[in-house]
């Protein structure tokens, strides 16, 4: 989940303001309540215990109370030790003392731990970088230090929207012609706080390899866990399966796979045997179906005599 500066808010009842910044508890690096402004000439300010946030999506943060009890929740001038306030206007440092701007949180959603910080050079505009939690070597009411330098700013991955980096991940993946359509077609992509997971199948390692590369190379991804699977690994996998049935059956059931669709062909000796194979097969990682051409018929050498 992203806490960014300027999300709207809505109560139950009505839109309640935007995001302002947020309190942390600095030994758990937690944040513990939502900073919300309400208001444009004389905006207030008001700290909202996160258990209050029911959830979250591209239009904004949902609260589960109405506007009146969002008004019990005034935030005083500064919170108490061992919390600090982060906002816009907290300062933060790289490591060569060069100004940064404080331009969100990046959160774990289930228990509110910071994992990046979203950081630019300049406090309304340019590139926004996500710095991990891990490069926090100062969190205190003076402000935030970094053990990144400017330079190595640069390096790290820019934050955007996990909206927006799906679809230029999809207009990227087509156009680079690197990955066929025909493998793009059994892919599946999620995008959750910049980090892809990629799904489905593909008729080769090296359409896999490819397309992960291509991933990576999107501006805003942060992490990339691939589960796609080939079908030479599902081939070989099934190979196994068959074998791990009835080893005799190696070299009379075939399976020919094509993107995730495993054709069985070939003979076994009993219906029971037909079943344990197809079962076997669509046990396999990233089979999405099996078709079953088997034909069952004694092994060579023990058909019944003719009449």
């Amino acid at each position: 989940m992203d806490l960014i500066w300027g999300q709207p808010v809505a109560s139950t009842d009505a839109w309640a303001g935007t995001v302002a910044g947020a309190v942390l508890a600095v030994d758990r690096r937690a944040v513990t309540r939502l900073v919300v402004k309400r208001g444009l000439v004389f905006p207030r300010r008001y700290a909202v215990p996160m258990a209050h946030l029911r959830r979250w999506d591209l239009d904004g943060l949902y609260l589960d109370i109405d506007t009146t009890t969002l008004f019990g929740f005034r935030a005083g001038r500064e919170p108490e030790a061992p919390s600090v306030a982060v906002a816009s206007g907290t300062r933060a440092a790289a490591s060569d003392g060069a100004a940064l701007h404080v331009r969100g949180l990046r959160v774990r959603g289930d228990e509110g731990s910071v994992s990046h910080l979203v950081v630019s050079r300049s406090r309304r505009t340019g590139r926004r970088f996500l710095a991990p939690e891990a490069m926090v070597v100062e969190l205190s009411a003076a402000g935030i230090r970094l053990a990144v330098d400017a330079a190595e700013l640069e390096g790290l991955p820019t934050h955007r929207a996990d909206a927006a980096v799906l679809e230029e991940l999809w207009e990227t993946l087509y156009d680079s012609q690197a990955v066929p359509p025909v493998d793009l077609g059994g892919m599946r992509l999620e995008v959750s706080e910049g980090v892809v997971r990629l799904e489905g199948n593909a008729r080769s390692a090296t359409a896999i390899s490819d397309a992960e590369r291509i991933v990576r190379s999107v501006g805003g991804v942060a992490g990339v866990d691939n589960r796609l699977v080939s079908d030479w690994e599902i081939e070989l996998a099934a190979a196994s399966g068959i074998a791990g049935v009835a080893p005799e059956l190696a070299g009379s059931v075939s399976a020919h796979t094509q993107l995730g669709t495993v054709q069985m062909e070939g003979w076994v000796p009993s219906d029971d045997a037909r079943r344990a194979v197809v079962e076997a097969v669509a046990s396999v990682a990233g089979v999405l179906s099996v078709e079953d051409a088997l034909s069952v018929r004694p092994p060579p050498g023990e058909e019944p005599a003719g009449g």
